[in-house]
């Protein structure tokens, strides 16, 4: 089940129209992260499992996840995996328990941005938020930049329609444009090879 929510105040322009997804099966833990993060204008998004959650990050143009790391039918951990799988990079904070060490290490290893125990202020839950945030912005600007000249390379030697099928083909399969160059390369590689060897 998922809610949507506008917060309407004024903030720093790093989080203007800043889209965040609240996860966690206790309705009354999403409240009250919300409520934490009144500061920020943003949407607010909201799931009571990371299924429901997953099919958001598909969907929607997420800003920041901050995710119960237990939780029924897909959890936490499984959540940012599966999200890294798809080479999706949005910053992910997790929310922990006082015993939840071990989680915390494999929350890390999976690329997890932080995490904040339940029993945490407002304030240090709203300062996490800020800096996921900031730091979220700045990747995007440094994946742009280092992917705006292969676009420009690529869009220069196709037309407009046939550039556009194959980005949509990136993006339904989960895949970067670079990604998708760097197979296609390998593949002529080896079949210019394969005709040198036949020759």
């Amino acid at each position: 089940m998922t809610k949507n929510f506008d917060n309407k105040q004024s903030t720093s322009e790093s989080t203007a129209a800043a889209v965040i997804l609240l996860v966690d099966d206790d309705t009354d833990m999403l409240d009250y992260l919300q409520e934490c993060l009144t500061s920020i204008p943003a949407k607010f998004l909201r799931a009571t499992n990371g299924k429901d959650a997953l099919e958001l990050c598909l969907h929607e143009k997420i800003d920041l996840v901050i995710t119960d790391i237990s939780m029924p039918v897909i959890d936490g951990l499984e959540l940012l995996g599966m999200m890294r799988d798809r080479r999706d990079f949005t910053p992910v904070i997790m929310l922990t328990g006082h015993e939840d060490h071990e989680k915390v290490r494999r929350a890390w290893k999976l690329g997890a941005y932080s995490y904040v125990e339940k029993m945490a202020t407002g304030k240090q839950i709203a300062n996490q938020a800020l800096a996921a945030l900031d730091a979220g912005r700045k990747l995007t600007e440094e994946r742009y930049l280092a992917g705006s000249s292969l676009h420009q390379v690529v869009s220069v030697s196709l037309d407009r329609a046939c550039y556009r099928d194959v980005l949509a083909h990136c993006l339904d399969q989960g895949i970067s444009l670079q990604s998708l160059i760097e197979r296609l390369l390998k593949q002529q590689i080896a079949a210019s090879k394969s005709q040198s060897e036949s020759a």
